[in-house]
């Protein structure tokens, strides 16, 4: 099979398709569910569809993958690929694109597969009404401090600059994988577009944005709710799909991050009564009745006293007070 080749990865989907049928009809089902037979026909495919394959396989577990499965898989291939495939133009129509600046035309003159999936949430086509083909439109996802990250195929960019409506990311291993795979998108009504990607040296992490979400949902609920840690993390890993919810951070670990950041929201610890701030809430009950009844500065320091009315008249009705001093 030759890269980026159409004609050649639809002359081996019915080859496989058509020896398939042959093994139905047989009752070879032995053979349908083999992995070494698998094995031998992945390997006759180019190293694009191999990864990409590898991400298909991937959001399958924990079921094996079969020939059925490969099959099932390129014919959407070959289905989606006819239908965005880009609209040819004749020469008089090319010279008048070139002329009108308004109209963004592609870098690349090359026809390349258009691999993807209908349904996945992570792959959105849009057509492009001036240039009159399919456009990749890519999400952004937060990142675990905070910012913002590009997804494309299961990779994750970082921002690295920007000039006008384009902006320029890197990939998030270019440091730990030494990874030099580069994005280029433009922003189109607030959406990203992407314009030019490079290839990777290593494997995408198709559950990865699942993750990134499942996380920052995590920390969301930690500062906006009142809820135990258990409970947060048990609403956030049920809601996640199988293949994402593998891939979270251990309990212990999610656990320690909803008390970092609940760590985090309170008030520094006063080292003096003098660096003490009782706030308007803490002055008063729940019933709205006086709760700090003196804040007095003595020689010796400072003085808070809290009680209320009611325990007053308590203490005046009693026949012996318990008194306990500490120095």
């Amino acid at each position: 099979m030759k890269p980026r080749n159409d004609a050649d990865v639809e002359r081996f989907y019915l080859e496989l398709h058509g020896a398939l049928n042959v093994l139905r009809a047989r009752g070879r089902s032995v053979e349908l569910k083999s992995a070494y037979t698998l094995q031998v026909i992945i390997l006759k495919m180019t190293g694009y569809l191999r990864q990409k394959w590898a991400q298909k396989v991937f959001d399958l577990r924990p079921r094996e993958a079969t020939l059925e499965d490969l099959d099932f898989w390129l014919e959407q291939i070959i289905l989606v690929n006819r239908l965005v495939e880009p609209v040819e133009v004749n020469g008089r129509e090319a010279e008048n694109a070139a002329r009108r600046p308004s109209r963004i035309q592609s870098n690349c003159s090359r026809r390349r597969l258009n691999v993807t999936t209908v349904g996945i949430d992570w792959l959105t086509l849009d057509y492009c009404v001036s240039c009159g083909i399919m456009e990749y439109v890519c999400e952004l996802v937060p990142s675990l401090r905070g910012c913002a990250k590009l997804t494309v195929d299961g990779y994750f960019f970082v921002k690295d600059k920007c000039r006008g409506e384009k902006y320029y990311w890197c990939c998030e291993s270019r440091k730990s994988l030494y990874c030099n795979a580069r994005a280029v998108t433009r922003v189109v009504d607030g959406r990203h577009i992407l314009m030019s990607s490079l290839e990777h040296n290593h494997l995408p992490k198709p559950s990865g944005k699942g993750v990134l979400k499942a996380v920052v949902e995590v920390k969301e609920q930690a500062r906006n709710t009142r809820d135990l840690p258990c409970q947060i993390i048990q609403s956030c890993t049920t809601s996640a799909h199988s293949s994402v919810s593998a891939q979270l951070p251990s309990a212990d670990a999610l656990r320690q991050t909803i008390h970092r950041i609940r760590r985090g929201q309170r008030p520094s610890e006063p080292r003096t009564l003098a660096e003490v701030d009782v706030s308007s809430i803490l002055e008063n009950t729940s019933g709205c009745g006086r709760l700090l009844i003196k804040d007095a500065v003595i020689p010796e320091g400072r003085l808070l006293l809290f009680i209320t009315a009611y325990s007053v008249e308590k203490l005046a009705n009693a026949s012996f007070w318990l008194m306990d001093g500490t120095s």
